[in-house]
């Protein structure tokens, strides 16, 4: 597994590069296992105490609740945020090579701060939205052309002056962070 760390409006949002097979571990999971608590009301697991938003970008998982037996498979814009997994121990499984984004508060800027309320986009290629001034717009997967200029994944974009319409170049994974 390889990670790397990215900025994201005073936050850092990690990217956990996985081959299929392969057993995700970090400060979180623990042989491919972690315990959900509960789900805050902004839509963020709560794991040891602690809000944690994860997404998939790329490939395909499998996360089995070893408490109920219940099997989720989780696909490329999948979030927590719009379908939250059961509260339990959730194993995860790679069924293909995937690339998965965590944010949570345990270092950088806003350590030991809330974690934003985000919005979840996605567009598909040719696709147009219009965004107000002071939108703080994260690119997770894809490629957007903003005002004559072309932002590659993995990109934070603030609306600072004022608002922007955004094409999608191919299909597209958005976070705005509010």
């Amino acid at each position: 597994m390889e990670q790397r760390l990215y900025p994201a409006f005073g936050h850092i949002l990690v990217r956990s590069s996985l081959q299929k097979g392969e057993l995700f571990n970090d400060p979180w999971m623990k042989d491919g296992v972690i315990s959900i608590d509960a789900t805050s009301e902004r839509g963020h697991a709560i794991v040891d105490g602690r809000p944690c938003f994860w997404a998939v970008a790329t490939g395909k998982h499998k996360y089995t609740n070893l408490d109920t037996n219940e099997i989720v498979i989780l696909n490329p814009n999948w979030t927590n945020i719009k379908t939250p997994l059961s509260n339990g121990r959730q194993e995860l499984s790679i069924l293909e090579d995937s690339e998965s984004i965590c944010l949570v508060n345990d270092f950088g800027p806003a350590k030991g701060q809330p974690l934003p309320d985000l919005e979840v986009i996605t567009l598909r290629k040719g696709e147009e939205m219009d965004f107000e001034q002071g939108t703080n717009l994260y690119l997770i997967e894809g490629e957007l052309f903003i005002a004559n200029m072309t932002f590659p994944k993995m990109r934070q974009i603030k609306f600072k002056t004022e608002g922007r319409t955004v094409l999608a170049t191919t299909d597209s994974f958005i976070l705005i962070f509010k």
